[in-house]
């Protein structure tokens, strides 16, 4: 009797708690390709992980499904789940919430926004040629010719009335006609100065018009480059987001992400109600996740969508936990060992890939 106590004492001491203990009761929300269900099976990056830890550390568990990942925080706040897993970023409001504590992340990712891909129309090709920039750009070159085709009138009027006639709107109208030639050094020799102040002052425009030609022929490369590349409903920077309507997940970090840049988040349950809105054209743009975003276009190449070329901000996900759960100290080893190993780019590239 004194050896068959001896024994489950030793049992007892020597196996870790998580082999004793029932199985924990752990949430599941998320989208693909963190989390994913095909019936009673679920799949993804979060659960291969956490299976991964989980067989390594000896915890048992059941999977519960959660409707969001606020409910799935709210559970493990409570007492009503052990855990929770999935698309859980770790967020200063959820680390303050009390009886709740986070894993070491498990993966770090980066806010973007899914836009529409279409082709330019015709408006929006030519709208760059009626952008301040250039239409000022003009003006102020025909007010240059304009005053240069004056000074060579009155130089010319009296000794080279043939080709300057004393008419204002004739001799005016070919001295800037002389002042463009010169500009776009054709030289048709038509017209040409032949009084001292005239030629100085032919002279002077001559040597201005290299610094201008310059000038107006890298704002028209400019131009040019954007009518040829710009999208009628694409966003190139952050900036562009303000004020515009912007889909997000409810209870989700985008959400927070969009108001960050001054957008007007609609909130939905799910990415692919997300998206239908993008397309539908009742939102301007979807945030969410780079990598979710990605695996998505994935699955729908032919959706005329693309990712934005910029990231609005850096996320981190994690396990939660109840407040020292016994469990932290080896999950979080566990994690350590698998990042530090490769393991855990192994099981997000063999899905994401």
């Amino acid at each position: 009797m004194i050896r068959s106590l001896l024994i489950t004492v030793l049992f007892t001491v020597m196996v870790p708690p998580t082999f004793a203990a029932t199985p924990l009761k752990v949430g599941v929300h998320g989208t693909e390709p963190f989390l994913q269900r095909r019936g009673d099976i679920y799949e993804g990056i979060s659960v291969d992980l956490w299976q991964e830890v989980a067989e390594a550390t000896g915890i048992t568990y059941e999977y519960f499904p959660q409707p969001d990942v606020e409910a799935s925080v709210r559970a493990v706040a409570d007492g009503t789940l052990d855990a929770a897993i999935g698309q859980i970023t770790i967020t200063p409001q959820r680390m303050s919430i009390e009886n709740i504590d986070f894993t070491q992340p498990y993966f770090f990712a980066n806010h973007t926004i899914l836009v529409h891909q279409d082709p330019p129309d015709l408006l929006t090709r030519i709208r760059p040629f009626f952008a301040w920039a250039v239409l000022s750009t003009i003006g102020l070159l025909v007010g240059v010719l304009f005053v240069v085709g004056n000074l060579i009138w009155l130089a010319e009027r009296r000794k080279n009335s043939d080709q300057f006639p004393r008419n204002y709107f004739h001799g005016v109208g070919n001295g800037m006609w002389l002042a463009l030639v010169t500009l776009t050094t054709v030289g048709f020799g038509d017209l040409a100065p032949m009084s001292r102040l005239g030629r100085g002052i032919t002279s002077v425009w001559m040597v201005f018009s290299l610094v201008a030609v310059s000038s107006i022929t890298a704002g028209l490369a400019s131009t040019f480059t954007i009518s040829l590349t710009h999208s009628s409903k694409a966003m190139i920077s952050p900036a562009q987001i303000r004020g515009k309507r912007v889909a997000v997940i409810t209870g989700s970090s985008s959400v927070a992400t969009a108001k960050a840049y001054g957008g007007r988040p609609i909130s939905v349950k799910t990415l692919d109600k997300a998206v239908d809105l993008l397309i539908d054209n009742k939102v301007d743009g979807v945030i969410f996740d780079r990598p979710t975003l990605r695996y998505y276009l994935k699955l729908n190449p032919d959706q005329p969508l693309k990712l934005a070329p910029f990231n609005l901000s850096r996320e981190t996900f994690g396990f939660v936990l109840k407040a020292d759960s016994p469990f932290r100290r080896g999950i979080d080893v566990e994690l350590l060992r698998l990042y530090s190993t490769g393991q855990i780019d192994e099981i997000a590239n063999r899905i994401l890939d």
